[in-house]
Formats: C-alpha cells, structure tokens, sequence
C-alpha cells in the first residue's frame, strides 16, 4: 500500500477550514468600522419629550389651518426666496430642511421680511434626495405660534407648503 502524501498546503478541505472563519473575522471588523463611522441619529436621545411635544404640534399645525397660512418657496442660485399667504404678518419666519435619516445634515435658516408677504434667506447646498420642510412663525411667543410642513424632493426650483 503506497498512500502519496501531499504538501499540507495542497489539500483542498484544509483551506475550506481556514477561509469560512477568516471570511467570518473579515466581515465582523467591516461591521464593526461601519458601525463606529456612521452614528445613528433616528431615535432622539429624549424620546419622552419629544412624544408629549405632539400635541404641542398638532395645535400650531391647526393655528396655521386656522390662519389660512400657505407658502411659495423658490430657490435662485444661493438664495431662497418666500411667498406667505395668510392673516399673519411678522418680521422673521423660520425654515428647517430635516433629512429623513441624517440628522447631521439637518439646517435652519431665518428668513428675513423684505415687503409684503415676501422673505428673503440664505440656503445651504442641500443634498438630493427626500427632505421634510417645516415654515414656522413666532417661535418667541409659543400661545402665537404656527407650523405647516411637508415632505420635498431636492432638485427642485420651487415648492409649496400647504
């Protein structure tokens, strides 16, 4: 009985033994990057708060119904002008593009009253894709507040807010 022995480096199933956990070690340290590089921001840190502030919501969504509030918004190059509809008038409104999943992406800008029923602002490059818009008013005098919001498609040269 002649058995030829190989090299052990020349045996097939040995090398099946070594990749599937070395494959497993590979995978777990990509997880583990991927994980420490990219924090997640899709569960807020006071999640109590921020539940008891729905109500809070639902009533300056109402104001704004009940103020008949409706908004133009256009972009033009780096500025971003507003047209407000409405039996409301103040000098400064504020405009939040949220991004669905990022919140480091988040950006508030104050938009400045330029004439009737006009504001002017300075916009942020926005990356494309979905964003939720809010336009609020009188955010110092929360019995006077209001909110309107929608869901956007960025490009876009002009949208409206209900």
């Amino acid at each position: 009985m002649n058995i030829e022995q190989r090299p052990w480096y020349k045996e097939g199933y040995l090398w099946l033994v070594i990749m599937l956990p070395a494959v497993v070690v590979v995978a777990a340290i990509a997880t583990l990057v991927i994980a420490a590089r990219d924090e997640q921001s899709l569960v807020t840190d006071d999640y109590y708060k921020a539940g008891l502030a729905i109500n809070t919501d639902k009533a300056k969504l109402s104001r704004a119904e009940s103020l008949g509030i409706k908004a133009v918004v256009q972009f033009q190059s780096q500025t971003l002008l507003l047209s407000l509809k409405g039996d409301w008038v103040g000098e400064q409104l504020i405009l939040t593009f949220n991004h669905p999943t990022l919140a480091s992406r988040d950006t508030e800008i104050a938009l400045s009253r330029v004439g009737d029923e006009q504001y002017i602002g300075h916009l942020p490059t926005l990356a494309e894709g979905p964003w939720n818009v809010m336009l609020q008013g009188d955010i110092d005098q929360p019995d006077q507040s209001w909110r309107i919001n929608r869901r956007i498609t960025v490009p876009t040269s002009q949208f409206q807010l209900p």
